[in-house]
Protein backbone atom coordinates (compact mmCIF):
# COMPACT_ATOMS: atom_id res chain seq x y z
CA UNK A 1 0.00 0.00 0.00
CA UNK A 2 1.59 3.14 -1.23
CA UNK A 3 1.75 5.99 1.51
CA UNK A 4 2.63 9.49 1.10
CA UNK A 5 4.58 11.32 3.96
CA UNK A 6 6.21 14.45 2.17
CA UNK A 7 9.38 15.87 4.11
CA UNK A 8 9.79 18.28 0.97
CA UNK A 9 7.70 19.00 -2.18
CA UNK A 10 7.89 21.78 -4.81
CA UNK A 11 5.56 23.01 -7.16
CA UNK A 12 6.89 23.21 -10.90
CA UNK A 13 5.55 23.55 -14.47
CA UNK A 14 6.00 20.88 -16.67
CA UNK A 15 8.21 20.70 -19.48
CA UNK A 16 6.46 18.31 -21.24
CA UNK A 17 3.15 15.92 -21.47
CA UNK A 18 3.38 14.44 -18.02
CA UNK A 19 -0.15 13.64 -17.67
CA UNK A 20 0.42 9.78 -18.06
CA UNK A 21 3.38 9.85 -15.43
CA UNK A 22 2.20 10.41 -11.86
CA UNK A 23 4.47 8.46 -9.20
CA UNK A 24 7.35 8.60 -12.24
CA UNK A 25 10.72 10.03 -11.57
CA UNK A 26 10.83 13.73 -12.99
CA UNK A 27 14.79 16.28 -13.95
CA UNK A 28 14.58 19.81 -14.12
CA UNK A 29 15.44 20.99 -17.92
CA UNK A 30 17.76 23.85 -19.10
CA UNK A 31 14.62 26.14 -18.77
CA UNK A 32 13.89 25.04 -15.13
CA UNK A 33 10.91 22.72 -16.14
CA UNK A 34 9.94 19.40 -15.04
CA UNK A 35 10.48 16.47 -17.54
CA UNK A 36 11.01 12.25 -16.78
CA UNK A 37 14.08 11.22 -16.26
CA UNK A 38 15.49 8.88 -18.08
CA UNK A 39 18.42 6.30 -17.23
CA UNK A 40 21.01 7.24 -14.49
CA UNK A 41 20.18 10.84 -14.26
CA UNK A 42 19.84 12.53 -10.91
CA UNK A 43 16.37 13.17 -9.67
CA UNK A 44 16.43 17.15 -9.65
CA UNK A 45 12.39 17.88 -10.10
CA UNK A 46 10.96 14.66 -7.90
CA UNK A 47 8.59 12.48 -7.99
CA UNK A 48 5.54 13.98 -10.25
CA UNK A 49 2.36 13.79 -7.97
CA UNK A 50 -0.15 15.05 -10.47
CA UNK A 51 -0.56 14.68 -13.79
CA UNK A 52 0.15 17.50 -15.70
CA UNK A 53 0.52 18.43 -19.35
CA UNK A 54 2.71 20.36 -20.80
CA UNK A 55 2.69 23.77 -19.30
CA UNK A 56 0.99 22.75 -16.29
CA UNK A 57 1.84 23.04 -13.06
CA UNK A 58 1.99 20.19 -10.43
CA UNK A 59 3.79 19.11 -6.82
CA UNK A 60 6.93 17.33 -7.49
CA UNK A 61 8.36 15.29 -4.43
CA UNK A 62 11.97 16.04 -3.64
CA UNK A 63 12.41 14.71 0.06
CA UNK A 64 10.04 12.21 2.31
CA UNK A 65 7.95 9.28 1.85
CA UNK A 66 6.40 9.11 -2.11
CA UNK A 67 4.35 6.97 -4.10
CA UNK A 68 6.88 5.56 -7.21
CA UNK A 69 5.96 3.52 -10.08
CA UNK A 70 8.51 0.23 -10.02
CA UNK A 71 10.13 -1.00 -13.75
CA UNK A 72 11.40 -4.23 -12.10
CA UNK A 73 10.70 -6.54 -9.23
CA UNK A 74 12.45 -4.95 -5.94
CA UNK A 75 12.73 -5.94 -2.10
CA UNK A 76 11.91 -4.12 0.66
CA UNK A 77 14.89 -1.92 1.85
CA UNK A 78 16.48 -1.62 -1.56
CA UNK A 79 18.16 1.13 -3.05
CA UNK A 80 16.60 2.67 -5.86
CA UNK A 81 17.58 4.09 -9.26
CA UNK A 82 15.44 5.65 -11.96
CA UNK A 83 15.51 3.15 -15.52
CA UNK A 84 15.01 4.98 -19.04
CA UNK A 85 10.82 5.13 -18.77
CA UNK A 86 11.53 7.14 -15.52
CA UNK A 87 10.37 4.32 -13.38
CA UNK A 88 12.16 2.86 -10.23
CA UNK A 89 14.67 -0.04 -10.08
CA UNK A 90 16.91 -1.29 -7.48
CA UNK A 91 19.98 0.09 -7.72
CA UNK A 92 22.59 -1.43 -9.70
CA UNK A 93 25.04 1.23 -11.07
CA UNK A 94 22.90 4.35 -11.86
CA UNK A 95 22.58 7.32 -9.02
CA UNK A 96 20.57 6.44 -6.02
CA UNK A 97 17.11 8.05 -5.67
CA UNK A 98 16.01 6.28 -2.52
CA UNK A 99 14.60 3.53 -0.48
CA UNK A 100 12.14 0.96 -1.03
CA UNK A 101 9.94 1.02 2.19
CA UNK A 102 8.57 -2.40 0.92
CA UNK A 103 8.77 -4.90 -2.39
CA UNK A 104 6.55 -5.16 -5.53
CA UNK A 105 6.90 -6.10 -9.00
CA UNK A 106 7.35 -4.08 -12.23
CA UNK A 107 4.07 -1.65 -12.62
CA UNK A 108 3.23 -2.08 -8.72
CA UNK A 109 3.31 1.29 -7.09
CA UNK A 110 4.97 1.19 -3.69
CA UNK A 111 6.32 3.48 -1.19
CA UNK A 112 9.37 5.01 -1.32
CA UNK A 113 11.59 7.18 0.66
CA UNK A 114 12.62 9.38 -1.73
CA UNK A 115 16.85 10.33 -1.18
CA UNK A 116 18.14 11.94 -4.27
CA UNK A 117 21.81 11.73 -4.74
CA UNK A 118 23.55 14.51 -6.60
Amino acid sequence: MAIEQSGFSQSLEAGADLSAKQFYACKLDSNGKAVLCVAAESLTAGVCLGTPAAGEAASFGVVGLFPVVLGGSVNAGAKLEVNASGQFITLASGKAAGVAQEGGASGNIITALILPQM
